[in-house]
């Protein structure tokens, strides 16, 4: 009787098998979905991604497994806190099922924004000077253990790259050198013999590849000035044949352009990981052109002046997974104030991490 009993569950469960292995791929079918983007921070939205199933007709139904995570609200995800979340879409018809789970992957801020302060040009000097791209400004910010500095670069006359702000009247006057008649633009020789307040010491781009190796905590922003596109893709060059053998050390750098068009050019040459986009007077005013070419091409943050700050600028980029920073703040209170309302991070000549406790 045992043994009848035996033979007949191994039959049924054999008939179960075969029917499963039959009816599974003519009745349930897996969905597949378009990728999502592939940064989501907190405060993030994006819309769902599309759906690719064989059942022909019949309604998507989603349902939102980890309401801790994210938020599922008029077919868009909100994101909540760091994780995976993970929703179920399924689909039902003439007999016919789709389903599949959707992971969604939500990260921290990126590396360079976790800084709640940016060192401006190196570093301020003395409590008053500013804009040196100095070598005693880059070593007084390292001394004091700062991880995230910024530096300016540009080409000299005979396109060797050096640290500095550029060759403009204003430029000029923020570094106590006399502005020339002629040959404003100097050549490399001239720039490295001479002296930012006739005290300070001028550094090209080899010393940063030098410090970054080592220095392996250490990010940068590098700003390359507004550029055209021609002169864009010439600087970019020009990083890549300074960082020659280096080029790893760009996963630590962020690189901050002015227009699409500077885009352009540089990714003409190299593209680099990280991208800032630096948001001018005019495009303040109206900022969605800048936030959906910085959503097209993964850039990961604007760069604000101060007064160019606004709540609806910050919900927008928060929205679109975009970052902040704002410059260039050195009155503590205020930059307490900006990191309150959300800024990421904030552009300094003279702050420290002790000013904003």
């Amino acid at each position: 009787m045992k043994s009848i009993l035996l033979l007949l569950l191994v039959s049924l469960l054999l008939t179960f098998i075969i029917g499963f292995v039959y009816w599974c791929p003519r009745h349930l079918f897996h969905i597949s979905f378009s990728p999502l983007p592939s940064i989501l921070i907190p405060g993030q939205e994006c819309p769902l991604p599309e759906i690719n199933s064989k059942v022909p007709s019949g309604t998507y139904i989603w349902k939102n497994l980890s309401p801790q995570k994210i938020v599922l609200r008029d077919q868009t995800l909100t994101m909540l806190s760091c994780g995976v979340g993970s929703i179920l879409c399924f689909k039902y018809s003439k007999r016919k099922f789709a389903l599949g789970i959707l992971k969604v992957n939500i990260s921290e801020k990126p590396a360079f924004f976790q800084n709640k302060l940016l060192v401006h040009a190196l570093g301020g000097l003395e409590h008053q000077y500013t804009y040196c791209n100095a070598l005693e400004g880059l070593e007084q910010s390292l001394r004091s253990n700062r991880t995230f500095i910024e530096t300016d670069f540009i080409l000299t006359k005979d396109n060797k790259l050096v640290c500095s702000h550029g060759w403009t009247k204003k430029s000029y006057k923020l570094t106590g050198v006399p502005y020339p008649a002629k040959n404003r633009i100097m050549t490399y020789e001239t720039f490295m013999n001479t002296k930012i307040h006739e005290k300070y010491t001028t550094i090209d781009a080899k010393k940063i590849v030098h410090t970054l190796i080592g220095h392996p905590q250490l990010l940068m922003e590098w700003d390359l000035r507004t550029l055209d596109k021609d002169a864009a893709a010439q600087t970019c060059r020009s990083i890549i044949e300074n960082f020659a053998q280096h080029e790893h050390l760009f996963s630590r750098v962020l690189i901050q352009i002015g227009s699409p068009e500077m885009y352009e050019g540089i990714d003409s040459v190299y593209h680099f990981p990280c991208y800032q986009y630096f948001v001018h007077k005019e495009e303040a005013s109206d900022i969605l052109p800048v936030i959906d070419f910085c959503k097209e091409k993964g850039i990961l943050s604007l760069a604000l002046r101060d007064d160019y700050y606004t709540s609806d600028i910050q919900d927008l980029c928060r929205k679109n997974g975009l970052c902040i920073l704002v410059y260039t703040v050195d009155d503590a209170a205020a930059a307490k104030e900006f990191l309150e309302n959300g800024v990421d991070t904030v552009c300094s000549n003279f702050l420290s991490d002790e000013d904003l406790k």
